[in-house]
């Protein structure tokens, strides 16, 4: 039987250097039925010198104007393969990635459209892959099922597994692919709209390395705008339904309006931190918030000193 095929869409955006390390990971997978398809949104012209020597193994297209979201789901329109994988900026997969995925889809594939394996940082020990044990979900043979995965896509840790999915391309379709509006990470979105309507199964080890250089710098606003954006539109689409994780999006959602208080607040610009401070508490009313409201409405100079400027904004999820 012949093994599937997969469609490795990989963006020129990360330079030559970079773009050649990942077409070599594709191409070094144990598992060789494989397409790879290179968006270009106007790279330099070292681009096509780069990847010139490992046409036709490679297919590329070129187009000044993508953003991260609209090259992905240009390439997505490209592919041929059953599955669709995505060669994340600043990762290299280990050799036999697929064939752990593949192997994983086979066991849990008629309920599952999404697989993920571990991560880990390049030089280090750690790995992410024990997200699935603090989660609670069982190993069964290196590999496991999650049912039910929009509480784990909404944990801080979860966003490094990103740059292992593998996801149904039918799968992918059905959902539109992903949301080219999204000032960042767009795949954190799609896959929190597949976890709606699909499973997702997992490798429990760390078949993806992470370089360390993958997320661009971005401003402070402009981190807490995107994450504004992505968990109001997830509130929205969980509008009509019961249950923890509707709960758990609002908190998050409240967390992030606590943030802009703080940002506010740091600005000098107390009227924008009350209101950023009352849609939080109209969201998760906790006591927290109500002291800090309260503290910012009668004694604004002492609140701005007892909740200082936060430089690492990924902490809200926590």
């Amino acid at each position: 039987m012949q093994p599937p095929l997969i469609s490795v869409i990989i963006s020129a955006c990360d330079g030559p250097a970079c773009l050649a390390e990942s077409v070599e990971s594709v191409l070094a997978q144990t598992h060789k039925n494989t397409e790879i398809i290179i968006v270009d949104d106007g790279s330099d012209e070292a681009t096509a010198e780069t990847i010139r020597p490992y046409w036709p193994l490679v297919r590329y297209y070129y187009d000044v104007g993508y953003d991260a979201g609209s090259a992905l789901n240009a390439g997505a329109r490209e592919a041929n393969g059953e599955w669709i994988g995505i060669m994340a900026r600043g990762s290299h997969w280990m050799p036999d990635k697929l064939h752990w995925q593949l192997k994983a889809m086979s066991r849990f594939g008629q309920h599952c459209g999404v697989c993920l394996t571990g991560t880990r940082q390049a030089n280090a020990e750690t790995s992410v892959q024990s997200l699935w044990r603090s989660s609670g979900h069982a190993e069964k043979g290196g590999c496991g099922q999650i049912r039910q995965p929009l509480p784990l896509v909404l944990e801080e840790r979860f966003q490094r597994l990103i740059p292992s999915v593998l996801v149904k391309r039918t799968m992918l379709e059905r959902i539109g692919g992903v949301d080219p509006s999204l000032i960042m990470d767009p795949w954190l979105d799609a896959l929190f709209r597949l976890g709606q309507g699909t499973g997702f199964c997992y490798v429990d080890m760390p078949l993806v390395v992470l370089s360390g250089t993958g997320a661009p710098n971005h401003s402070r606003a402009m981190q807490l705008a995107a994450w504004q954006q992505m968990y109001e539109k997830w509130r929205g689409l969980v509008a009509g339904e019961r249950g923890a994780v509707k709960s758990l999006v609002a908190r998050r959602l409240a967390a992030i309006y606590d943030r802009w208080a703080d940002y506010y607040l740091a600005e000098g610009q107390q009227w924008e931190a009350r209101r950023a401070l009352a849609k939080a508490f109209g969201l998760h009313a906790s006591p927290r918030l109500a002291v800090k409201r309260a503290l910012l409405s009668v004694a604004p100079d002492l609140g701005k000193r007892l909740w200082p400027r936060q430089g690492n904004l990924v902490r809200f999820m926590r």
